[in-house]
């Protein structure tokens, strides 16, 4: 574990530090941005050499920060991360530079203790108010570079001072920076008032696949690689989505699920107060702060989502008829109790729902214990059964349209005419429909 220094330690540490390399976060935001830019040109006036890394390229609409990026110019004698709270932050591309930390100066409670040493502030709203108070006790004269530098960190980490994180403390450091001759307006310009079209386009596609759960307290929206290189959104444009799900009246989680190049799954949550975010990514091997948190997945959710559709459909079969068995329902639910209560095991849960469906026991019973299993997992089965269950016994338009086209294709195949059987078939795929052969006859979903 790291050892925990104060301002003074820190500060002693890296007056003696030469050729030192500043490490952000992948996928960088302004507050790991500014405040190592911030303390890139405090080191940089002591005459010291230093230069800043990090693993994804520094977004475009932070240029005025003028940072001094690594380029191998020199072997580093000292490396500090800035606002990094636990390794896999750091991303592949650096890892040679990120096997050793000699320092680690940030602001989240849930940091891993991977650095050396450590400067930590977790009531801190962002690190870069912990850099404004190293540089105030260097001596360090706040030019109008650093107060930008700094202000990007602080207004971006609040969301320009509304998140729940800005403390009194937060806005007299940012007064102090206005003081100093951080340039405002335009810099809340370039951060708040004014949007991409790449970041426009990708808000319209997290917007449709906007979902809801737990009664509309949830909203959850997700964008695929593909989807995020069409667009051209970078990563600034990226981050200011994640608080997208959480603005919409009622939700109390709002969170955003992205795909990253590799194929894993960026997660960001953002909660309301009395919602702890870092205690659910937590569970995830993630962590940050309790009004907005995250974590990285691996997998698919290509296969969760066909798993999801499939429990969905075996519970839509069920008719509800009959009387149900309370005995019954009672013992499949201290079962269920028992598998999540593991420490909170989901995916034995989900084995008990499958116990359930394959049980000996009337589809009434099966229905009222799985809505039993759902007051726990949240997964909303019944209703979403319902409904494809709705969908199912309506009229499908255009439907005898196509059961025309599946019977000329059936006397087309009955009289080997193979050409005109493969043409019906390519002109159901333009419309949208999908058949397929078997022993009971040709079925046909719509794709």
């Amino acid at each position: 574990m790291s050892e925990i220094l104060d301002i003074a330690a820190a500060l002693s540490r890296l007056l003696k530090a030469e050729n030192v390399l500043l490490i952000c976060h992948k996928n960088p935001d302004g507050d790991t941005i500014g405040s190592a830019a911030a303390l890139y040109w405090a080191l940089k006036g002591l005459g010291k050499t230093v230069a800043v890394l990090c693993a994804d390229p520094i977004p475009s609409r932070y240029d005025y920060m003028d940072i001094g990026l690594y380029t191998g110019q020199f072997t580093p004698g000292y490396t500090v991360a800035v606002d990094v709270a636990g390794i896999q932050l750091f991303g592949d591309s650096i890892a040679e530079y990120t096997r050793r930390i000699d320092m680690c100066i940030d602001h989240h409670p849930s940091n891993s203790g991977y650095a050396d040493c450590m400067l930590l502030d977790g009531d801190a709203a962002a690190t870069a108010e912990i850099i404004y108070e190293l540089l105030t006790a260097i001596g360090t004269e706040i030019t109008p570079t650093i107060a930008d530098c700094l202000y990007t960190g602080l207004s971006t980490d609040t969301s320009c001072f509304k998140f729940a994180n800005t403390t009194a403390r937060t806005h007299e450091i940012a007064a102090k920076l206005i003081t100093a001759g951080a340039s405002l307006v335009k810099l809340n310009n370039i951060l708040f008032e004014s949007k991409s079209r790449s970041r426009l386009a990708i808000e319209r596609l997290a917007l449709e696949s906007l979902e809801y759960s737990f009664g509309g307290r949830c909203a959850t929206v997700y964008l695929t690689k593909e989807q995020i290189a069409e667009t051209g959104a970078d990563g600034t444009d990226l981050e200011g989505i994640t608080s997208l799900p959480r603005m919409i009246e009622g939700v109390e989680v709002g969170i955003t699920i992205r795909q990253q190049p590799t194929g894993s799954y960026k997660v960001s949550v953002r909660t309301v107060t009395g919602v702890d975010a870092s205690a659910i990514c937590a569970h995830l091997g993630g962590g940050g702060h309790k009004q907005a948190a995250g974590c990285e997945l691996l997998g698919s959710l290509d296969n969760a989502k066909a798993a999801y559709d499939k429990l969905v459909a075996r519970v839509a079969a069920l008719s509800g008829e009959g009387t149900v068995d309370e005995g019954a329902v009672e013992r499949f639910k201290n079962d269920f109790l028992e598998a999540v209560g593991n420490d909170l095991n989901t995916s034995l849960g989900v084995t008990a729902l499958y116990d359930v469906l394959k049980a000996g026991v009337n589809d009434a019973t099966k229905r009222a214990t799985l809505d039993s299993f759902d007051q726990v997992l949240g997964l909303e089965l019944l209703s979403h059964a319902d409904a494809l269950k709705a969908q199912q016994a309506a009229p499908v338009e255009g439907a005898e349209e196509i059961e025309a086209l599946i019977a000329k294709r059936l006397e087309a195949k009955r009289a080997k005419n193979w050409a005109e059987a493969d043409a019906i078939r390519d002109q159901l795929r333009a419309m949208g429909v999908e058949i397929k052969d078997g022993k009971d006859g040709t079925t046909w979903t719509r794709i």
